[in-house]
Formats: structure tokens, C-alpha cells, sequence
């Protein structure tokens, strides 16, 4: 899924995103009417954490219910997964190969703690580090005034715009852009009956640490901060 781009990225889960996209395309959801519909199955399917709300605000808000602020939110963390970055991030890795009906479900509380923490975060740190990769990379900065703008959309419309404009349309303009010629980098492009792969097979994101692991790794190693990797806590010692 590729390096993240500063503090943490949202650019990993848009691209499992693409990944689950294509595999749409490749069994015959080829509308972005069919995409859509697909997407908001699979958050209804198990009853997940997502289940229930009405618009994109409400699921942030009822995920979130009780976690108040940074502090709050990573103590939660340390003690449920289920709010962890790094513990989704290894989650949805295996998902990615073994579990495709998860990786919309998965992506999405993902993209909502990297909202919140947009939010949270706002204030304490560099603009430009929130702001890094702006609206083309899909910044921290940028996410999270997106998921402000789209909070009063039902779900639905706010999985279309995602998958429309930050999935889709992306990939076509980051594509085109760094063609250089020779090498074909678009994976789907758009053709009568709808969206056509172009691969022939859905695309595999490779998996890296996230910077914020290897940097929490290499400060265990200079002795600033202790890290147990099998569970992924860290904490300092007194």
C-alpha cells in the first residue's frame, strides 16, 4: 500500500480502496451505480462497528462515542484494537488476500480515525504537515475537511463521492499524469458500458510499515520508548 505520506497517511486505505474497486470491475460491477451499492452491502453484511448510521457524520460520531480529544483517543487505543492504527493496518493487510468482502468496512474505520486525528491534531502541529501531498495526495489536512463537508451525507452518497472522486478519479489523473510514454499506468479507464479493466487482474497494493511505526521502532531501539511489536503497544518507562 505504499509509504505514508506524513502524519498518518491517508493514502494507504485509498489505495486497498482501489484495489477492492477493480475486483468490482472484474466480476461484473462495471457502474459506479453497482460499485456503490456493493460498497454499502458490504458495511451492512456482519453488523460491524459501522452498522446503523444514517449519514457519514453519524458514523464518525457513534464510532467514536465516548473517545474525547488525542489523550482520550489513545488510551482507547491502548486498550482496544479496534481503534488501533496499527492493529487495522495489519488487519486489513490480511484482508487485503484473504477477506476482500472486508476491505471497505476496514478502510473506512481507517479513514474515519485518520478524520479524527486530522481534527485533533489540527492546531498542535506544522499546517504543512497535515497539508503534505495536499488534495492530490489526499492530505491529513485535506481528508478531514472532506469528511467535514460530506458528514450530513447519507452513507451512500458519501461512499459514491469517495469512491467517485477520490478512488476513481484519482487514479485516472495521477495515471495520466505520470505517464511517460511508454509504460501504460492505468489500471481501469471508462468505456460504454462502464468501467473496463485494463490489467486484466485486480491490483495487490504492497504493504510497508507506516512512517509513524518505523519511527516509534527506532526510537525503541535509541532506548526513548519501549515497543512490544507482538502486541504493537508502546509506552515510556519511568
Amino acid at each position: 500500500m505504499g509509504r505514508a505520506s506524513g502524519p498518518p497517511s491517508t493514502e494507504a486505505w485509498l489505495e486497498a480502496l482501489l484495489s477492492w474497486v477493480e475486483r468490482q470491475v472484474l466480476t461484473g460491477n462495471t457502474t459506479p451505480e453497482r460499485i456503490v451499492t456493493s460498497a454499502v452491502k458490504s458495511l451492512t453484511a456482519k453488523g460491524g462497528p459501522l452498522d446503523g448510521a444514517a449519514s457519514l457524520g453519524e458514523m464518525v460520531s457513534g464510532f467514536l462515542e465516548g473517545v474525547n480529544g488525542l489523550d482520550s483517543f489513545v488510551n482507547t487505543a491502548f486498550s482496544h484494537s479496534l481503534y488501533c492504527l496499527f492493529s487495522q493496518m495489519r488487519l486489513l493487510e490480511s484482508e487485503l488476500a484473504e477477506q476482500p468482502d472486508l476491505i471497505v468496512p476496514r478502510s473506512l474505520i481507517i479513514l474515519i480515525i485518520c478524520a479524527k486525528l486530522g481534527e485533533w491534531l489540527n492546531g498542535l502541529v506544522k499546517p504543512s504537515l497535515l497539508g503534505h501531498g495536499g488534495a492530490d495526495r489526499i492530505s491529513l489536512g485535506y481528508w478531514r475537511e472532506t469528511v467535514a463537508k460530506c458528514g450530513r451525507m447519507p452513507i451512500k452518497s458519501a461512499l459514491e463521492y469517495v469512491l467517485t472522486y477520490l478512488i476513481v478519479s484519482q487514479h485516472f489523473s495521477v495515471a495520466t499524469r505520470r505517464f511517460d510514454g511508454r509504460t501504460q499506468r492505468l489500471r481501469i479507464t471508462v468505456e460504454e458500458e462502464g468501467l473496463v479493466s485494463l490489467a486484466g487482474n485486480y491490483w495487490q497494493p504492497s504493504v510497508t510499515d507506516d512512517k509513524l511505526y518505523s519511527a516509534v521502532s527506532l526510537m525503541s531501539e535509541c532506548g526513548l520508548v519501549r515497543f512490544d511489536r507482538d502486541d504493537e503497544r508502546v509506552w515510556v518507562e519511568n
